[in-house]
């Protein structure tokens, strides 16, 4: 009745449950929050409807190239980690899992000290700490002990695989693994992401898209995760431009590593990365997601300075981000 919206959703790290909804609809929306993290009760009955729809999804992602790609390049960027794993999981083991096995994970894991609770909107903070401590403090923890992800890879070597698909042009996702979670360089991975791919006036959209015509779209991105990141190029081309998108795209990340990027691009790139983060950042719910994920995998500090560590990166601190970590190419393509 509050016309709110109530989803959840996972990633190889965490699994959220979200609601947004107007000012009103508060107490309730906590109380339904609370209820899905420690009181669901898994019938028998939903939990089958809910499991053919799980299938149904693995399923349909096999007729998604991008899914596909991304999957088949993923497991050559990680092969000793669990990042290896598809979010979604197997067809076999959605089959396989018992209730009682899904009641356990979901006792075991879901208990406080292994939670976040992120808010954000219009309230008194001492009226929300009590609303919390109302609506929560039933929760306890049990003496379980959360293991830490072990999340170590071995160096990579050149790798090109190139596989058949239901595909009209030929799709690519070309990368390698980047600095740890803890570590400033990932502000450099970024501004090189941006330089290299993201909107018309980076170089491998200028080069390859506009001057050699050698692609229909590309870009480049960076993102960071428990463990090693992840930078990558992406795009679609025709399959005979292959060999020479390869070609050009490892000049550019060589050039990139040997003479640095100029001082404007560098600057404009800042203030792309700068904007973006503003525009994320306006709604009330990419706040609450933000400061939770801030909060679990870094820490808020370094969030309120996050702008700040963008504008620290020199054209120095990029090429060493190059020298480090662009030594090797995971090239992953989908072929008609």
């Amino acid at each position: 009745n509050y016309g709110a919206i109530l989803n959840a959703g996972t990633s190889k790290e965490y699994t959220m449950y979200f609601t947004d909804i107007p000012k009103e609809g508060l107490v309730d929306a906590m109380k339904i929050l609370k209820e899905l993290v420690s009181e669901a009760t898994f019938p028998e009955v939903e939990l089958e409807k809910e499991r053919m729809v799980v299938i149904e999804e693995i399923k349909r992602s096999f007729d998604n190239p991008g899914n596909v790609l991304f999957e088949n390049f993923n497991k050559r960027l990680f092969t000793t980690s669990n990042y290896k794993y598809k979010i979604i999981g197997t067809e076999e083991n959605i089959k396989n899992f018992s209730r009682e096995e899904i009641i356990k994970y979901y006792k075991t894991f879901y208990q406080p000290r292994n939670m976040v609770l992120s808010v954000c909107g219009d309230f008194e903070i001492k009226d929300m700490e009590l609303l919390v401590t109302k609506i929560f403090s039933a929760m306890v923890n049990d003496k379980y002990v959360f293991p830490s992800p072990d999340i170590v890879e071995d160096k990579k070597n050149d790798f090109v695989e190139i596989r058949k698909h239901n595909v009209q042009q030929t799709y690519f996702l070309f990368g390698f693994l980047g600095p740890n979670i803890d570590k400033k360089e990932q502000y450099a991975g970024e501004i090189l992401s941006t330089i290299l791919g993201e909107g018309r006036s980076s170089r491998l959209y200028k080069d390859l898209r506009e001057n050699k015509l050698l692609v229909y779209e590309i870009g480049a991105g960076f993102y960071v995760q428990l463990g090693p990141s992840i930078f990558y190029i992406s795009g679609v081309c025709e399959r005979k431009n292959l060999e020479e998108v390869i070609k050009h795209t490892k000049e550019e990340i060589k050039k990139i590593k040997e003479t640095g990027v100029s001082t404007d691009e560098l600057i404009k790139a800042k203030r792309m990365i700068t904007t973006r983060w503003f525009f994320d950042i306006e709604t009330v719910h990419s706040q609450a997601s933000n400061f939770a994920w801030w909060y679990m995998f870094k820490n808020l500090d370094e969030m309120k300075n996050y702008i700040d560590n963008i504008n620290n990166v020199t054209v120095e601190d990029i090429k060493n981000f190059v020298s480090e970590y662009a030594d090797y190419l995971i090239i992953s393509a989908l072929e008609p």
